[in-house]
């Protein structure tokens, strides 16, 4: 029978007062370099009391699963001795963020407390944190640490009687630095505007996560995006010049995601969401049709279902359809107009139209008054974005292309095209187009562009990118997701 490795984790249960010069070792996370006082239950005396500091942009966890940090995290980790567990022991691993290149672990000699398995009129059991293992490669990105059980010191006056509890596991305080590859901006971050590197605004919400859509909310100056994790999706603002920022909310897989100027909407398991200034998340409506495309505005988010309708739901009377017309089908692309009268889609007869955002005559989309066909024989027509008196989008898979929102005018070709164009922001100004290039999810394959307007004229800001999920841009810098779930940021000349 193979032998099985038991481990639990030391949780919290009280705060002691602790002598001058000493610490004591916790169990969780912090985004800050210092650690509160807590304690641990009595448990088993073989194992490893592991802290990590990261310094830069960087993170460190742990195999078993206990240390995942950026900043300061603990675990302890508590193992029977002589089990396969034990003799493994602790495996930290190193991970440098985009533009972070790891420089290696140092162990810092200080004194650590905790409580012991002895009674609680014994603690807590002070010993000194051990040195680096003998074998152990600093330099390398991954190192183990042995488990160990060590003589420690009562704190407490209990005499002879506490000096039979004073049996600890071992304790590890390490730090781990990463240093920058990239110079940087006034604001402290990895810029790669002037350089040409890249420039990691906001790291991944989870380990595994993957970076999909990103918009840019030009009435709070924020960027909001979305991640997934397996079966998990997480939606997550940050100011646009970095620094604040958090997750909006976490939900199941997310389906449709899309974003104005001032809101976004999204659909999870049928539920759709609308996220508005201050970016909290409102349930819409529980059982709204699957969105083949959906937008929002500072009131209202918009759907086209898969089923033909066309309907939107209020931010102040959530749960309540407001029908605004049927018949719409093979929906590719959405988006309204600022002024909230109508909205511009796409589908994929090859269509681009505008149609009311409040017109309903129960007919079908061909008799109503309220829709004008802006550009027709456009081969699948997806990606629409309506800025000024234009409506952008992608035409023939790979063609940027614009038509006034008007009707009757023209349809323009917007420099060449771009085998793998996946997804684009226009510029609040309308000067030029950011977009992502991604011929395939291989390492290194992905680019972002900015491609002038009316001009056309491409410029390659980015290459030798990963997986890139969206972009968005401000008008001044752009701003993209990648297959790490990391937001980058570079300027755009």
């Amino acid at each position: 029978m193979s032998k099985t490795k038991k481990m639990r984790r030391l949780t919290v249960l009280a705060v002691l007062a602790l002598p001058s010069g000493m610490y004591l070792q916790t169990a969780g996370c912090s985004s800050s370099s210092s650690i509160a006082p807590t304690t641990a239950p009595p448990g088993g005396t073989f194992g490893a009391l592991v802290t990590v500091h990261v310094v830069g942009g960087g993170r460190v966890y742990s195999q078993p699963t206990g240390v995942d940090c950026p900043g300061s995290c603990a675990h302890s980790f508590i193992f029977d001795q002589g089990t396969d567990g034990a003799l493994s022991g602790v495996r930290l691993t190193a991970e440098g963020t985009l533009a972070w290149k790891f420089a290696g672990f140092t162990f810092n000699q200080v004194s650590v407390a905790s409580r012991g398995e002895g009674p609680g009129s014994c603690q807590p059991i002070s010993r000194q944190s051990s040195p680096a293992p003998a074998g152990v490669d600093t330099s390398s990105l991954s190192m183990t640490l042995p488990p160990a059980e060590v003589t420690g010191t009562s704190e407490a006056e209990g005499g002879a009687f506490c000096s039979s509890y004073t049996r600890i596991p071992a304790a590890y305080d390490v730090t781990a630095t990463f240093v920058s590859t990239s110079p940087t901006d006034g604001g402290g971050m990895v810029d790669g505007g002037d350089a040409g590197g890249p420039d990691m605004l906001y790291d991944r919400p989870t380990l595994n996560a993957i970076g999909r859509r990103i918009f840019y909310m030009g009435s709070t100056n924020q960027v909001l995006w979305q991640t997934d994790d397996g079966a998990q999706s997480t939606v997550s603002y940050g100011a646009a010049g970095g620094f604040s920022h958090g997750t909006v909310t976490t939900t199941s897989l997310i389906q449709k995601f899309w974003g104005g100027s001032s809101a976004l909407a999204f659909q999870s398991s049928g539920t759709l969401y609308g996220v508005f200034s201050p970016f909290t998340t409102t349930t819409l409506f529980s059982f709204a049709p699957n969105c083949a495309a959906l937008t929002a505005d500072g009131t209202y988010a918009y759907c086209f279902g898969t089923d033909g309708t066309y309907a939107r739901w209020s931010r102040f009377s959530p749960s309540t359809t407001i029908a605004i017309d049927n018949g719409f089908f093979n929906v590719s692309g959405l988006d309204n107009d600022p002024g909230q009268s109508f909205a511009v889609f796409s589908d994929n007869g090859g269509n681009v139209s505008r149609v009311s955002t409040t017109l309903f005559d129960g007919g079908m989309p061909q008799t109503d008054a309220g829709l004008i066909q802006i550009a027709t024989s456009q081969f699948s027509p997806h990606e629409v974005h309506v800025l000024g008196a234009s409506a952008y989008f992608i035409a023939n898979s790979s063609q940027l292309a614009s038509a006034p929102t008007i009707g009757g005018g023209p349809v323009s070709s917007i420099g060449t095209t771009h085998f793998g164009l996946t997804s684009f922001a226009v510029d609040p100004f309308e000067a030029f187009i950011v977009a992502a290039i991604v011929p395939s999810q291989g390492v290194g394959q992905s680019s972002i562009i900015r491609v002038s307007l009316p001009a056309g004229t491409t410029t390659t800001l980015r290459s030798g990118l990963t997986g890139v999920g969206g972009v968005a841009t401000d008008g001044n810098y752009v701003f993209w997701t990648d297959i790490n779930g990391r937001v980058s940021k570079a300027l755009v000349p």
